[in-house]
């Protein structure tokens, strides 16, 4: 039967996270008591959204005293732009953070490549970052920034397999049983605040396999992301 640890209750820690361990937030910004709140697209870090708030309240429901730093690069319908992104990105890595949570996707398009410099410039500095696959059923290789090399790249599935709207293929590292890929990734961000150390030991180990499903399992010939501008901003 398919098994989601992530709701099991002797994986929901409620210790603190590790020392100094800080999770970057970059969404639509928060309301809720965080360690540092900022807009790199406006002079307000507050969530009128409202996925930002959520994506936080998902990662306390893996780690209740999970640190964040949120980071607004999103604006209040959900929207943002590689260079808001990739000010985002930048800020957090020179910040400290430690984990990045990405809970949006966009086109992989020439528009949007800053995307992918600013997340190598984290990974050169250790900094784990955990990208939503996106939704729509899409090749998640043609999706920025989950088809990036480096960023742990999450999709969504219930007992079923993989959900019909969640971006698939060989660049999902996981799915996890939840109703989006944005909640599978701040999901796994918040369980890796808690495992810093020996998070992809404890995620790829035996009692995990059944986040694991083959690479491709349920892609169909036509999952390819449109070639519509429309498409070219970020979105949560």
């Amino acid at each position: 039967s398919y098994d989601n640890p992530f709701t099991d209750a002797e994986q929901v820690d409620s210790l603190p996270s590790d020392d100094g361990v800080t999770v970057a937030l970059l969404d639509t910004g928060v309301n809720g008591d965080v360690v540092s709140s900022v807009s790199v697209i406006d002079d307000n870090p507050v969530d009128v959204n409202g996925h930002g708030t959520l994506m936080l309240n998902t990662m306390r429901e893996q780690n209740a005293n999970v640190r964040v730093m949120s980071i607004k690069v999103l604006d209040d319908l959900g929207h943002g732009t590689a260079s808001s992104v990739y000010a985002g990105v930048k800020l957090a890595v020179d910040d400290g953070a430690n984990i990045i949570n990405l809970s949006f996707a966009g086109s992989d398009i020439d528009s949007n490549a800053a995307i992918r410099e600013a997340v190598e410039y984290a990974l050169e500095h250790n900094v784990v970052v955990i990208a939503a696959a996106g939704n729509g059923g899409y090749d998640a290789a043609m999706i920025t920034p989950a088809n990036i090399d480096g960023v742990f790249t999450v999709g969504a599935a219930d007992e079923n397999g993989i959900l019909d709207s969640s971006n698939r293929g060989s660049c999902v590292d996981m799915y996890v049983n939840t109703t989006s890929t944005s909640l599978a990734a701040a999901m796994v961000s918040g369980f890796v605040s808690n495992h810093i150390d020996d998070w992809r030991d404890i995620i790829s180990s035996s009692s995990l396999n059944a986040f694991v499903y083959d690479a491709n399992d349920n892609l169909s010939d036509d999952a390819v992301m449109p070639d519509d501008d429309t498409v070219e901003g970020v979105e949560a």
